[in-house]
């Protein structure tokens, strides 16, 4: 049986803090982003 990925959506006080701890901090990629929405996608940078 084949599973669908699990993408959690949180919800951010600050999302500058937040995007500065996922990137530097963990290493995640922002894949999409709508600045506009105060909306981004990151994933794992396994590369």
């Amino acid at each position: 049986m084949k599973f669908n990925k699990l993408i959690p959506e949180l919800t951010v006080t600050d999302i500058n803090k937040s995007r500065e701890f996922y990137t530097k901090v963990l290493g995640f990629k922002i894949e999409y982003e709508r600045p506009e929405d105060k909306f981004q996608i990151d994933t794992e940078d396994k590369g």
